[in-house]
């Protein structure tokens, strides 16, 4: 037993002195290679996992051990930042991307984010949603006051927690107003209404107050006050019963207010037709207003039927009688008008159609010739197919005739010698008639015409026979403007001069045919 122990303590000091002379070694030559051989290969797994995998999380463990083992390695310092960088813009990318799957209706945007992003930390908080929406939808389902408070109590998220007491607050609504809808208490609507701001029966219970209060206003016979409420009711609701017809009183009664005073006759009109017949008193004060507005705007140039039209709206004497004063007035205007247009018409008529002028005139065939001097009247323009005209010309008529005989060298005969002599002087007063048959240029016509002639001898010669009256027919052709007249003419004598049966030359006869030529100028 001793050598045994004796072997042990040999070999336990062996051993000692072995390690002591091992130890030293390698920390100064084994370690660094091992740890560099580790950095190394977490620096390429590192960068791996960033570049082919896009793992920054998995990279930055690496890094870690890495400068756990060396903390000033630069390179995994660097790489350390970069990661830092790309995992806060994930963590951005992620959250934007849970937001707005959270502001999307439904549950399918969230799983389809969980679904691309597995690893997000906010995966948790979209499966609590989606469990939650399920939640919802249960309680959506029912429809029930119960089940909207069981969702409540039940929800730890409570994502739905104001459409949940929402619903609880319109069931609650719901049963007060199926207690209070018949009320006749404005108080108790209005404290219905401040209960429930977004109750569904919230324009109900409007309706209900604006017909109360209208029907209030209509009893006192405020008519604008109740109309003005029952409007309201109709924007929400139609009217029925007896505030329809309260209401079409009222706002009878206010059009009346309004048009009883206005001064247009066609909305007068329109609202006569409107009136039912049994408001009497409404039809006669409107219809006699329409009287006496129409009244006025009768003129003279108004016809009988216009008067008997305003005389229908008239439904009490006194505006019958204003009415039959203001008709009986124009028609006397109208007489006085129309002798005052027919004086004028027929000034201008004269004016227009009478003119004076002075003429001239020039006739002569075979032995005898005349020259005419005198004042013309016309009567219608150069314009009108037909005018009229008289005059009084002073005429001196002459007669060529022989007086002895003298010899011609040019044709060896003996000639007679010619001599004018004065024959008479006669006033004629000629009537003529034209006809324009043809425009000429520049407001001018050709005419046909023809003369009728009377005159009266007031000097002669005693060689020649006259008689003391002449008459005479002349046709005429000629070319007329606004204030002269030419033309050429035929004149035969039936009275006043005699034609012999002898040589005109020699004997003192006288043609009783003329051809001339005249010329009228007027002004």
């Amino acid at each position: 037993m001793k050598v045994m122990k004796k072997y042990v303590v040999l070999l336990g000091l062996l051993s000692l002195t072995l390690s002591s002379y091992s130890m030293p070694v390698l920390e100064t030559e084994e370690l660094p290679v091992v740890n560099d051989s580790r950095v190394a290969a977490n620096l390429k797994q590192a960068r791996f996992l960033m570049t082919q995998k896009g793992d920054y999380v998995g990279a930055m463990k690496c890094l870690e051990r890495v400068l756990k083992i060396n903390p000033n390695n630069s390179e995994a310092l660097s790489l350390m930042e970069t990661c830092k960088q790309h995992i806060q813009e994930q963590r951005q990318r992620e959250q934007r991307a849970y937001e707005e799957a959270c502001s999307q209706e439904g549950v399918t945007a969230l799983k389809n984010f969980i679904s691309r992003y597995p690893n997000s930390e906010y995966v948790k908080q979209a499966e609590g949603r989606i469990s939650d929406y399920d939640r919802w939808m249960v309680a959506k389902r029912q429809n029930t006051k119960t089940a909207y408070e069981n969702y409540l109590r039940q929800s730890t998220l409570k994502s739905y927690k104001a459409d949940a007491e929402k619903a609880i607050n319109n069931f609650v609504s719901i049963e007060r107003w199926q207690r209070i809808k018949g009320t006749t208490s404005i108080a108790e609507l209005d404290s219905f209404m401040a209960e429930f701001p977004e109750s569904e029966y919230l324009n109900a219970a409007k309706y209900r107050k604006y017909v109360l209060q209208a029907e209030q206003y209509f009893s006192q016979n405020r008519m604008t006050q109740a109309l003005n409420l029952y409007n309201k009711a109709r924007q929400l609701f139609s009217l029925t019963g007896s505030a329809a017809t309260h209401y079409k009183e009222a706002k009878l009664y206010s059009e009346y207010e309004v048009m009883k005073n206005s001064n247009d006759v066609e909305a007068l009109i329109a609202f006569l037709k409107e009136i039912p017949y049994s408001q009497t008193t409404y039809r006669n004060t409107i219809s006699n207003r329409i009287a006496t507005l129409k009244a006025q705007q009768l003129t003279t140039k108004s016809s009988e039927y216009d008067y008997r039209q305003v005389l229908s709206y008239a439904t009490n004497s006194y505006t019958q009688k204003q009415v039959e004063a203001r008709i009986d007035y124009l028609k006397d205007q109208k007489k006085r008008d129309r002798r005052r247009y027919l004086r004028y018409a027929h000034q201008e008529w004269w004016k227009r159609n009478s003119l004076f002028g002075i003429g001239i005139d020039y006739n002569m065939l075979a032995n005898t010739l005349s020259w005419k001097a005198g004042l013309r009247y016309r009567l219608g323009t150069s314009e009108d197919v037909f005018n009229i005209s008289i005059g009084a010309d002073y005429v001196w008529h002459y007669a060529f005739s022989s007086n002895g005989t003298s010899y011609s060298y040019n044709s060896d005969y003996n000639t007679p010698d010619i001599s004018t002599d004065y024959i008479a002087g006669f006033v004629e007063v000629p009537l003529t008639m034209k006809f324009n048959f043809a425009d000429g240029f520049r407001d001018s016509n050709w005419y046909l015409g023809v003369s009728g002639i009377y005159g009266f001898c007031i000097d002669h010669s005693g060689d020649y026979h006259v008689d003391d009256n002449s008459i005479a027919i002349e046709p005429c052709f000629g070319y007329n403007w606004e204030k002269f007249d030419w033309g050429i003419s035929y004149k035969h004598y039936f009275q006043g001069f005699h034609h012999g049966d002898g040589n005109r030359y020699i004997d003192k006869d006288i043609d009783n045919d003329r051809v001339g030529m005249y010329m009228i100028l007027y002004f």
